[in-house]
């Protein structure tokens, strides 16, 4: 037995044991070892995430007063693209405004200092700036404060109360002929009725009434000893500008100095009788135009008003 153990071939064997021994654990401390090095590398991920989504926090985090300050540029730049005026500076702001000194405002639109809610408030006020984006960056920044109202004739007081130096019938190119209201208060401020009416055949038994109601309005203003004629304008826009102008992405003034021309289409929609038979209203405004009169002579033979 132990001349076998110690032979050639014992020897032989025993070394080829250890060797497959040693093998097996070697084996085992490299997996232990990966093992290991996986764990720690899964812990140095997670705190390296950690730490990415903390300074990513740190990186990102803006001073109010540079938020204020980059809306306050977007605003000028915005008003300077829809005025017919080439001194429209940081100096003549600051006078609009009211300051005596320019020094304040500059600051503000500079980051250098941050404007307090009233100031805010003051060019809201004047340049009509939707406050909640101005202040919070939330929304649009024209988007219009207006009251809402689904019939047009409800913004007859509303509109009396604003003392419009002119009012702009305008109308989408559209099919539906989206129609509403832009009053301009002064040069640097416009206030938006809010509502869309649908000038044209494609309406419901509301939207007929609406049409009647916008009927009325046009009507009504028109008569005022106040508005009267010479105040009423008419534009029809693009469908893409109208979206721009309802949502308060861009100056409303910016609408009127692109369509430079008078379009008197909400005069020519008073003319239910085709009075004025030298226009062809089908071939200037399309059927439904045509459509839009004939319901609101529906509505007059039974409107006790009129």
């Amino acid at each position: 037995m132990f001349g076998i153990l110690f032979s050639g071939i014992g020897t032989e064997l025993i070394k080829k044991f250890f060797s497959l021994f040693s093998a097996k654990k070697k084996e085992d401390c490299t997996i232990n070892v990966e093992i290991k090095n996986t764990i720690d590398s899964d812990s140095i991920k997670t705190d390296f995430d950690t730490e990415s989504e903390a300074s990513n926090v740190t990186e990102t985090f803006i001073p109010r007063k540079l938020e204020l300050a980059s809306r306050l540029q977007q605003v000028i730049q915005l008003i300077k693209l829809g005025i017919d005026c080439n001194d429209f500076t940081i100096t003549k702001i600051a006078q609009l405004l009211g300051y005596e000194l320019v020094t304040p405002f500059e600051r503000y639109v500079q980051g250098e200092s941050e404007p307090s809610v009233d100031e805010l408030k003051r060019i809201n006020a004047k340049f009509g700036v939707n406050f909640n984006w101005l202040n919070n960056g939330v929304g649009h920044p024209f988007y219009s404060d207006a009251p809402y109202q689904m019939f047009p004739m409800g913004h007859l007081k509303y509109i009396l109360e604003q003392e419009p130096q002119d009012i702009y019938f305008i109308q989408s190119d559209n099919t539906e002929k989206s129609s509403t209201i832009l009053l301009r208060i002064d040069t640097y401020r416009y206030k938006l009725l809010m509502g869309s009416w649908h000038i044209s055949e494609h309406v419901g038994a509301t939207g007929e009434r609406q049409i009647y109601s916008y009927y009325k309005l046009i009507r009504a203003l028109k008569l005022h000893p106040k508005i009267g004629y010479s105040r009423l304008w008419g534009k029809i826009i693009s469908d893409f500008d109208d979206d721009l102008l309802v949502s308060g992405d861009i100056f409303p003034g910016q609408i009127l100095k692109k369509y430079k021309g008078e379009n008197s289409w909400w005069d020519d929609l008073l003319d239910i009788n085709h009075e004025c038979s030298h226009f062809d209203y089908a071939s200037m405004y399309g059927e439904s135009f045509l459509c839009a009169q004939r319901v609101i002579k529906l509505f007059l033979k039974n409107d006790k008003e009129l």
